[in-house]
């Protein structure tokens, strides 16, 4: 295979080491909420048997929420690019996973970005 480049890695967990570290996961809708509840610090609790029981007040749980953020990189391929010779890279298959690079640094710009609207 002479002439022809080795592939490596393009991109390196310390290019993104934000995004890298953050839990990923999806969502049905555009604007996600969950709820944040707080636990009654351990007591003791032992009860008599026959003891009268009082209700004591609840709090409800604090309830937070987010939007989700669209990013997308554009690229075309011409068919005479993918027919020819591209020294062993599958042209389609590499701009997906080059685009994927940009994205993911992206996300990394927007999390560190100090100057994102809200």
């Amino acid at each position: 295979m002479e002439g022809r480049i080795k592939s490596r890695s393009i991109t390196k967990l310390e290019d993104t080491p934000i995004y890298s570290l953050i839990e990923k996961t999806s969502f049905s809708t555009t604007h996600p909420e969950w709820l944040v509840d707080d636990l009654a610090a351990p007591a003791a609790n032992i009860q008599l048997e026959g003891d009268d029981y009082t209700f004591g007040a609840t709090a409800p749980a604090t309830r937070y929420g987010t939007y989700t953020q669209i990013m997308r990189k554009d690229g075309i391929i011409s068919g005479t690019q993918d027919a020819t010779d591209n020294v062993g890279v599958e042209q389609i298959r590499y701009q997906k996973l080059k685009k994927g690079v940009e994205l993911r640094k992206d996300v990394e710009f927007a999390i560190e970005d100090t100057n994102a609207v809200s």
